[in-house]
């Protein structure tokens, strides 16, 4: 009876961390970009940058995602639309280097990061979450040997952090 009793128990909860471990799809829209940053693509860093910093955000996203169960396709019950509100590089881009012969591609550096936001909308169409993050480096000594947009792809990967976590909750409740 006690080894019943023990198996019973090892048993429910076998079941409660896989009702918990169940992960569904996730769809990512494509990255939107506020309006003053694109206007700040457009006449300084150069648009081609937004699909460099499209690929970061959804590389990072998809592999901490995974790491939750959780795959990225292109129907699913959660969806996550996510916002680059801000985005400052470490080094000069191709653009800026063209438009500004002062600025040199290896020697030029200073602080960078980014600021996103994520609405993570359930089955229902609601937002289940609204996630914000903003990572600006303040220390320049680290930005010596960092690339053009080392700083932003740390604020994405801390960034995909909390909008990993915001998806677990929708899909654990």
């Amino acid at each position: 009876m006690r080894a019943a009793a023990i198996i019973s128990g090892a048993l429910a909860a076998l079941a409660l961390s896989v009702g918990s471990a169940f992960a569904g799809d996730v769809v990512v829209r494509p990255l939107a970009v506020a309006p003053e940053m694109l206007e700040k693509f457009a006449d300084t860093y150069g648009e081609r940058e937004i699909a460099i910093l499209q690929d970061d955000i959804s590389r990072a996203l998809t592999r901490r995602l995974a790491k939750s169960g959780h795959a990225v396709s292109d129907n699913g019950p959660v969806v996550v639309e996510i916002t680059l509100l801000k985005a400052v590089p470490n080094r000069p881009t191709f653009q800026q280097s063209r438009d500004n012969v002062g600025l040199d591609v290896f020697r030029s550096f200073g602080v960078g990061g980014a600021s996103l936001e994520a609405r993570v909308i359930g089955a229902s169409g609601a937002t289940i979450a609204t996630v914000e993050h903003s990572y600006f480096e303040t220390d320049i000594s680290w930005a010596q040997a960092a690339s053009t947009w080392t700083d932003a792809r740390r604020s994405f990967h801390r960034f995909a952090e909390k909008v990993a976590d915001a998806v677990d909750g929708q899909a654990a409740g």
